[in-house]
């Protein structure tokens, strides 16, 4: 793929992710909540470790993964979009 129809698609997930961000985290936490959960228990995450999730979206589970990991671990995140990282944020420093 192109760079220019890889900047392109990007541009498409941003605009629509910042559409859906203010019912997002509704939906997420109606649907999602059991597949979030099952995942965790799947990642069997242990205090002291150091995780990266790619794509957060409003930050359910990277609030969730820092619990796991305690004082003594790290959890990084990375999302394409602000209007997700901004919610994200909200939710971990309420």
């Amino acid at each position: 793929m192109a760079k220019k129809e890889i900047l392109r698609v990007r541009g498409n997930i941003k605009e629509i992710y910042s559409k859906l961000s203010k019912t997002y985290a509704f939906i997420e936490e109606k649907y999602e909540k059991d597949i979030r959960a099952r995942g965790l228990a799947l990642l069997n995450i242990k205090k002291g470790e150091i995780i990266l999730e790619i794509g957060f979206g409003t930050g359910s589970t990277l609030v969730e993964m820092a619990k796991a990991v305690g004082d003594s671990g790290k959890v990084h995140g990375i999302d394409l979009t602000p209007k997700m990282i901004e919610l994200a944020i909200n939710r971990l420093y309420r």
